[in-house]
């Protein structure tokens, strides 16, 4: 029996969520073979642990931690043999609602990016120890949401291919900013612009390095962008609606992930409460995306989504209906299979990454 690992970060604080009921950092195990997710251990103590990273061969995991209204936190946390965590070091956060975290070993640093202050901060990693602060950016524009767009809202921090550039999705000001990932302080190189109000969330990357696909909040897009290898630098390719023409709006998109076996990318529709899955179709010299399906989460707020390493199971994290749904996949095409396993029960579950 083939178990595999997983660690969902979960809210524990209203401030952040009126129905807020999480109990911080759990660790989960899925069985492979059969899909059923339980709950192994519970690291209490961690306010709002919004998203979470993990270094395999170190065994450390990562945590960023929201706080609306302070500076937030930066943990590393020791995974044990019984699978309980203990805390290994802790700085200060990037500011106020810290939202996506990212450790890249080879370049000695960890990224975390701060939602409500626009900025990003990057600190010293050394063996699973996260080091003091070694840079810290903050972002300027704005875009046409005056609601949503008045400032700049970091969303999330991810290296590209070589780690020879880093990219920050920023919602507020409709930016993709690419930073020089080699230099220290980390100068900022050029910026992928996305249409107006569209708020770009999150990115992954293709697994053969040469497209991106980001995922716009603020309307329900998926963006197709070629990658130049060269200076960093993204041209868009396609644009595409993540849910479909009998959707009644107010979809806000939250995760966009790519299937282990390189062929499909699924995308988290929250208020819409489905998830949509691309096929990639490649051709010599070009990438693009089609519709495969789009289906019911079963949930309410699906906020993140997580393929199982062996691509047999999507697990769908519902921050509103406190649960995890597991569907099983096709692991050689990354389409769904009919068979959807038990639900797992969990407090306003907001981040899922495997350990494994």
């Amino acid at each position: 029996m083939e178990k595999n690992i997983f660690a969902s970060g979960c809210y524990t604080e209203k401030s952040n969520i009126p129905n807020a009921c999480g109990e911080g950092i759990v660790l989960l195990s899925l069985d492979d073979k059969t899909g059923r997710l339980s709950k192994l251990t519970v690291t209490e103590g961690v306010k709002n642990p919004s998203y979470l990273d993990w270094d395999r061969d170190s065994q450390t995991l990562y945590a960023i931690t929201e706080n609306p209204s302070g500076e937030g936190e930066v943990r590393s946390f020791f995974r044990k043999p019984d699978n309980t965590l203990v805390l290994s070091s802790l700085q200060v956060g990037p500011g106020q609602a810290g939202c996506h975290i990212k450790a890249v070993k080879q370049l000695h640093r960890i990224f975390a990016a701060s939602y409500r202050g626009g900025s990003l901060k990057s600190y010293f990693l050394e063996e699973g120890h996260v080091g003091p602060s070694l840079c810290f950016i903050e972002y300027s524009g704005c875009g046409p949401d005056a609601d949503r767009q008045g400032t700049p809202h970091a969303h999330q921090v991810l290296p590209g291919p070589d780690n020879a550039y880093l990219y920050v999705c920023d919602l507020g000001s409709d930016r993709v900013w690419i930073h020089d990932a080699q230099k220290s302080d980390l100068p900022i190189i050029s910026s992928f612009i996305v249409p107006p109000g569209y708020g770009p969330r999150h990115l992954a990357f293709d697994p053969e390095g040469k497209y991106a696909f980001i995922l716009c909040e603020l309307v329900p897009r998926l963006l197709v962008v070629r990658l130049n290898r060269e200076d960093g630098s993204l041209v868009l390719e396609q644009d595409l609606s993540t849910v479909g023409e009998d959707s009644t709006g107010g979809a806000a998109p939250a995760a966009v992930k790519v299937h282990p076996s390189g062929k499909t990318v699924a995308v988290s529709n929250r208020f819409d409460d489905t998830i949509t899955i691309f096929k990639i179709q490649r051709n010599p010299g070009a990438l693009s995306l089609k519709v495969a399906e789009s289906f019911s989460s079963r949930g309410k707020v699906p906020r993140d989504i997580c393929f199982s390493p062996s691509g047999r199971w999507l697990l769908m994290a519902h921050q509103d209906s406190n649960d995890v749904q597991i569907r099983e996949i096709n692991p050689e095409n990354g389409l769904t299979k009919e068979y959807w396993s038990e639900p797992l029960s969990l407090g306003s579950p907001v981040c899922l990454i495997p350990l494994d």
